[in-house]
């Protein structure tokens, strides 16, 4: 935002007419003018001043007392002057003027409405124009709104600022700035439809200004209108077709308007005008991956591998891109290779991990067995190895690979995995000394406390312990999410799913339930609420822990009532919990409330149409309120929308054995 430039009109001759009021109203006006002249400002304020003394002193005086002020310095002085001139001669321009200038040097801001008045004076024909033009008056207002926009940008003032800019563009339509900073403004605050029309209305003025094409192509791109997106863009590309930003938005202008194939076109073309601009092969590899075309994203790849053959960054991305497109082969042969070439033990476990996204572990096991023959001792190699013989069922030779990993390698998660395949009644040393000190010791305790018999006298130790636990839980599931919205956005090909955050999420799950059921199960009642409730204190919206509690009361209490306000506190906070609609039902069906108990096991239905209790649940309870026909209906209609449900089919069949409806059911048994 440029600076508002202050300037002064108190260099123009001031015209007196020395109107005789009397000698001594004259002789002081002569002299106040005579100095003035001269540049001797501080003895012209002598006299003016003096000659304010005498009645009815004319607007003049005061005009060439405010100037005198302003060239001495004295901006309050001149703003009292003409405060005060104004109130005799309210109709005087000039006097205006002058205090409208002292205000810019005190308060650029207090200054506009004062010029305001000014242009509003000046529009009525009536007025005396004291040869001030309208277009000085024009020119300070746009100043003055420019600088107080800018002003109020740097202030993060958004909507002050775009309400200057806007006066600034009334005033003063032909500057530059002022367009260039609104359509900016506009931009930034995300007023998309507002932005096209600024930089539209200001490219009538400048037409083929640069800067107002890119903002005009970026509002309509942001305002979902790729036809006017494809006309800024295409101006934008056709004024330098040898810039390549340019180039790039009118390809992706292109695309947005529906035109993939004139899009793909033009890049081939522009690559092989410039098959060394790295920005074309990444917008087009772009283009194909958001297309999901993994075909033409291979070819691009493959080009861009032609120009750049020793880009490792691309050699992997060309066979993470492979895995992607299901050529687990081709994706290992080009890891293999990678490895061979470069011997690099970090290719061969990219090979290695080829096999484990669609996971072959009779391929991955012989692939890492392979490479542990060349480089024995690499962690990375010994770590992944070690996790595909456990995930694959084969533990005593996974405890082999675990040992030999932690005699040199000391990641917390590997340690805690073959913490959990052993019976560890006290805190390892060797394991305890890398799970001490990681996020994961917890979990490690947890470990202790299972391989011993839990007790009461542990309470404390228990809530810290599940709180710890729960924080854990917490902080994983974050970063789960952020790695989620990472692989949207990106739109890449992530771990494969054993070496994922979201593999440590479940384990932490499943580590946390088994602990909670150890407590709800092994203390009385009282004590097990009592560590529940004390952790709910710390953790209030934690759905796992209210659905731990609904069941402790469901089970042990004697207060159904608390069961249900708990489970629906969980299916409140985790709405697609399975075992809470469950659990919830069977409370329901304690207290009689059939009808709502049969709404929760629908809803278990729905989450997962493979639960047999639910099922089970419903035929009974649909045949203790003797509605089985309106059941057996309902089935039948989900049947014939999902017939290759078995199980479905197989309860179907059952409820229809129980309604008497033989000759359906065996219908529907000859269906299969």
């Amino acid at each position: 935002m440029k600076p508002f430039r202050k300037g002064l009109i108190t260099g123009v001759l001031i015209l007196l007419p020395l109107i005789a009021s009397g000698q001594n109203l004259q002789y002081f006006m002569g002299q106040g003018a005579l100095h003035y002249e001269l540049q001797e400002y501080e003895q012209a304020i002598d006299f003016f001043r003096s000659a304010l003394q005498y009645p009815s002193p004319p607007k003049e005086v005061y005009a060439y007392l405010a100037s005198s002020y302003l060239l001495t310095d004295k901006p309050d002085k001149a703003v009292e002057i003409t405060s005060e001139g104004l109130e005799e001669h309210s109709e005087s321009l000039r006097l205006g003027l002058l205090k409208g200038e002292a205000l810019i040097k005190i308060d650029p801001v207090k200054a506009i409405p004062v010029f305001e008045e000014i242009y509003s004076m000046m529009k009525d024909d009536s007025n005396d124009s004291e040869n001030i033009s309208i277009n000085l008056i024009t020119a300070y207002l746009g100043q003055l709104h420019q600088q107080a926009g800018g002003n109020a940008f740097e202030r993060n003032e958004q909507r002050t600022a775009i309400s200057h800019f806007k006066e600034a563009r009334k005033y003063t339509p032909d500057s530059l700035s002022v367009h260039n900073n609104l359509a900016y403004l506009y931009i930034k605050n995300e007023k998309w439809k507002e932005a096209a029309e600024t930089t539209k209305e200001a490219l009538e003025l400048f037409p083929g200004n640069e800067n107002l094409l890119f903002m005009k192509a970026q509002a309509y791109e942001n305002k979902n209108d790729p036809e006017n997106l494809l006309l800024a863009a295409e101006q934008l590309y056709l004024s330098d077709p040898e810039n390549i930003d340019k180039a790039i938005m009118y390809g992706r202008a292109l695309l947005n308007n529906n035109e993939a194939r004139r899009a793909n076109a033009f890049f081939q073309g522009k690559i092989e005008e410039n098959p060394s601009e790295r920005r074309l092969y990444r917008t087009l590899i772009e283009i194909n991956r958001q297309r999901m075309n993994i075909t033409g994203l291979l070819k691009i790849l493959e080009l861009k591998l032609a120009e750049f053959p020793d880009d490792r960054k691309l050699l992997e991305e060309y066979g993470r891109e492979l895995i992607a497109s299901g050529q687990t082969e081709a994706a290992y042969a080009h890891f293999d290779s990678l490895s061979t070439l470069h011997h690099s033990a970090e290719y061969a476990r990219a090979a290695a991990r080829s096999y484990l996204y669609e996971p072959d572990f009779d391929q991955a096991i012989t692939s890492y067995e392979t490479y542990l023959a060349v480089w024995p001792n690499h962690t990375g190699l010994l770590g992944d190895f070690a996790l595909v013989l456990k995930e694959a069922g084969q533990i005593e030779k996974s405890k082999l690979i675990f040992q030999n990993y932690l005699s040199s390698g000391s990641d917390p998660w590997i340690a805690l995995q073959y913490a959990s395949i052993i019976h560890i009644e006290q805190k390892r040393e060797d394991l305890f000394e890398i799970l001490g000190n990681s996020k994961f010791s917890a979990l490690g305790d947890l470990l202790v406390i299972r391989a011993n018999e839990i007790n009461s006298n542990s309470v404390k130790e228990y809530v810290d312990l599940l709180i710890d636990l729960f924080n854990l839980y917490e902080q994983t599931y974050q970063t789960v999410s952020r790695d989620a919205e990472a692989g949207l956005n990106e739109l890449m090909l992530l771990e494969p799913e054993l070496f994922t955050n979201y593999r440590k999420l479940s384990f932490i799950n499943r580590a946390l339930e088994e602990f909670l059921v150890l407590i709800s199960e092994q203390l009385s009642f009282g004590t097990a609420l009592y560590i529940l409730d004390r952790t709910g204190e710390v953790h209030q919206n934690s759905a796992i822990l209210n659905h731990y509690t609904g069941i402790l009361y469901y089970q042990k209490g004697d207060d159904l009532s608390e069961a249900k306000q708990r489970l629906e506190t969980a299916i409140r906070f985790s709405p697609d919990h399975e075992m809470s609609h469950l659990t919830l039902g069977h409370v329901h069906t304690k207290l009689n409330e059939l009808d709502r108990a049969i709404l929760s096991y629908e809803r278990v239905l729905s989450l997962n149409d493979q639960n047999r209790e639910a099922y089970r649940s419903i035929i009974r309870l649909s045949q203790i309120k003797g509605e089985l026909d309106t059941l057996c209906e309902r089935w039948l209609r989900r049947y014939r929308q999902d017939n290759n449900n078995e199980l479905l089919r197989d309860y179907l069949i059952e409820a229809l054995h129980r309604a008497n409806r033989f000759e359906e059911a065996q219908l529907v048994l000859e269906s299969k």
